[in-house]
């Protein structure tokens, strides 16, 4: 907990620490809406989700358009059965303490048909932070199973197993580029999984 943004669990947890959880009896049996993808029912509004970081939408099954100088950011992208790039990039302008910098991110959402995962590897991962184990200033976030829960942070390529490849959980990714101020940046390689990848993946 602590970090900027709340994830998705520390936003749960608080819910349940004040007892703020939506009960049957505030929404009815049937009255709430079944929020996927690691979501959890608003308590102020029984027709919404509150979702986790980079989805939104009532069911959390959009992705979020992002913030970048002032303006919208990411991409929805399809898997196919060849290797496809994405690159992303955010950079807030010179590191000056006396700035009171916007929290900016991007999102990426990349989508398979319905049973069928995605295998995804980083070509380059970078950010200005000047700790080789912190994300704290900035970084690239990859969900691949549960979005309820954090995901693979990386702000240094040394950080990523040289030729690791990850598998998703199902058919969906979310790649999540944040920075609080600095600069940020990934290329990833994706596509669908198919058997001839099974001899040479791990997770």
């Amino acid at each position: 907990m602590g970090g900027n943004p709340l994830s998705i669990t520390d936003l749960l947890l608080i819910n349940k620490r004040y007892k703020c959880e939506v009960p049957d009896r505030t929404c009815g049996v049937h009255g709430s809406v079944k929020c996927r993808n690691g979501g959890f029912v608003n308590p102020n509004d029984c027709t919404r989700c509150v979702c986790p970081f980079g989805l939104t939408g009532v069911l959390c099954t959009k992705r979020d358009r992002g913030r970048l100088n002032d303006g919208p950011c990411g991409a929805d992208l399809e898997a196919t059965s060849t290797w496809k790039t994405v690159k992303g990039s955010i950079w807030t302008g010179e590191i000056d303490p006396n700035t009171d910098y916007v929290f900016t991110h991007c999102h990426w959402l990349i989508k398979a048909p319905p049973h069928v995962k995605i295998i995804l590897k980083f070509v380059n991962v970078e950010s200005s932070g000047k700790s080789p184990l912190s994300c704290l200033r900035g970084g690239t976030e990859l969900k691949t199973g549960d979005f309820h829960v954090g995901g693979f942070k990386f702000c240094k390529e040394n950080q990523i197993a040289p030729f690791h490849e990850f598998v998703t959980d199902s058919n969906l990714a979310l790649i999540n580029l944040f920075v609080h101020f600095g600069a940020t940046e990934f290329e990833i390689k994706y596509k669908l999984l198919s058997s001839e990848d099974f001899h040479s993946v791990y997770v």
